[in-house]
């Protein structure tokens, strides 16, 4: 069985090794593989299988072979953790990270973004589902509020900073970026065109 103690305030685990990072660990050389290992393991058995059945839903019908997918996970994961690590040392937030929300948000947030700005629904159909981006981003997102929000220790961190600290945030911050970068590079790309068939056609006149 696993046993649990408590350290600062902080819920630890004894044996075996726990596979998460928490926000004490950050700084020290000898948990760097904290970082890679905390992605894949969820602290918490709800959100294991709701991140479950939302990558199911995300990545049933991608286009990418595995080894793509495993590392634009992995880099996704730590993209997320990494500020959400930085601003729990500066505010002094006790916070563990855990699972594949950061990722999930990400693509999430990206397709909702894209909706928004081409302004045509964007969605997911995989296991014979079909759910609009901004749907699964209002579900996954309320989810995530009532997961993040609580505090892990006593900190005396705001709402807000907990929220910054955590990788389901950051997951929406790169992932609603990321889709207006895409959405800009598109319009650019279509401007250019349509610039490069005029100039054509005043040549060729």
């Amino acid at each position: 069985h696993t046993r649990f103690r408590n350290v600062t305030g902080v819920q630890t685990c004894a044996l075996p090794i726990c596979w998460w990072l928490e926000s004490a660990q950050c700084p020290d050389p000898h948990q760097a593989w904290r970082w890679l290992s905390s992605p894949w393991l969820h602290a918490n058995g709800a959100e294991a299988a709701a991140n479950l059945i939302l990558l199911a839903l995300l990545l049933g019908n991608s286009p990418l072979q595995l080894s793509d997918v495993v590392l634009r996970y992995c880099l996704t994961a730590l993209a997320c953790q990494a500020p959400a690590a930085a601003l729990a040392q500066r505010w002094g937030v006790e916070r563990r990270w855990s699972g594949a929300s950061g990722p999930v948000s990400a693509l999430i947030a990206l397709a909702a973004g894209l909706s928004l700005l081409r302004w045509r629904e964007l969605g997911f159909t995989s296991l014979g589902l079909s759910i609009p981006a901004w749907v699964l981003l209002l579900v996954v997102s309320a989810l995530q509020a009532g997961w993040q929000l609580p505090r892990q220790g006593d900190d005396g961190s705001t709402p807000l900073q907990r929220l910054l600290c955590s990788c389901w945030a950051w997951g929406l911050i790169w992932g609603l970026g990321w889709a207006l970068i895409s959405w800009l590079v598109a319009r650019s790309e279509e401007h250019t065109s349509e610039l490069q068939s005029r100039f054509g056609i005043s040549y060729a006149v």
